[in-house]
């Protein structure tokens, strides 16, 4: 609604101050008013006044006593209109409802893969509560490796410092025999056996008592020009470690006796 900003009154009036002058609204039309005036020549004169209509400024201090009903007689409304609303409005609240329906179903099927992400989680806490109780594990053997081979170490550095503080000499000797053989030769023939050949002999040692001179050569064939060794009267000979488990020949080249030791 148009209205007259300024107020229409007196400051004698105060009462008057209340009145807004409407204007521009078809619905508050101004009212024309004929007004006779008649003077002393007997004439009627007659005039038209406008007067505007006025508006009554109000305050409402306790709008919450202000109580309004509304009833079909005092609503004019378009049924056409609201039915052409409706209209447009329910394919809207169709899809609104669709897309409810939808976000919905995203909604529970989130949901749902939280819950599972939440029991997969719970299994791999699980996991790693076992892998970190075999790493304990492994760190307990570890530190008991560790504490062999410093034990170890320590064994060696005492061993090492025992052998350093060792001085002299160390003889070895070779295993025993456990069978002995003694026996004479005094053949002139040549390459007669002086011993058979025996695997693991220890020991095979020759004395020629004289007088004639002895020879001897490993194999079955020995002469008095073809020989390893000779012995004169009174000599003594040990037969070398390489070829103590062959079989050896010998002869005289003179009558003689010789001694013939074997350990085996």
């Amino acid at each position: 609604m148009a209205y007259q900003s300024n107020f229409f009154g007196t400051p004698q009036l105060p009462e008057s101050n209340k009145f807004v002058e409407i204007t521009n609204d078809s619905r508050f039309p101004p009212v024309s008013v004929i007004k006779w005036d008649y003077r002393d020549s007997g004439y009627s004169l007659s005039s038209v006044d406008i007067f505007s209509k006025y508006a009554v400024v109000t305050y409402l201090a306790n709008p919450e006593d202000i109580k309004i009903s509304l009833s079909a007689e005092n609503i004019n409304v378009n049924l056409q209109d609201v039915e052409n609303i409706l209209n447009v409005i329910s394919p809207d609240v169709t899809t609104i409802k669709n897309n409810t329906d939808a976000v919905e179903s995203t909604l529970t099927t989130i949901s749902n893969n939280i819950g599972t992400t939440n029991t997969n989680i719970g299994t791999i806490n699980q996991n790693v509560t076992a892998i970190h109780t075999h790493v304990d594990t492994i760190r307990t053997r570890v530190n008991t490796i560790n504490s062999n081979v410093y034990a170890v170490e320590t064994l060696l550095t005492r061993t090492n410092a025992l052998v350093n503080s060792v001085s002299g000499t160390v003889n070895t000797y070779p295993a025993q025999g456990t069978s002995v053989s003694n026996t004479n030769f005094t053949s002139v023939t040549p390459s007669t056996e002086l011993v058979a050949a025996i695997a693991g002999r220890d020991v095979l040692t020759v004395f020629n008592e004289g007088p004639g001179n002895l020879h001897i050569s490993p194999g079955s064939t020995c002469t008095t020009v073809a020989y390893q060794v000779r012995l004169a009267a009174g000599d003594y000979w040990e037969c070398p470690a390489g070829q103590l488990s062959l079989a050896h020949a010998a002869v005289f080249a003179t009558a003689g006796t010789a001694r013939v030791t074997q350990v085996s």
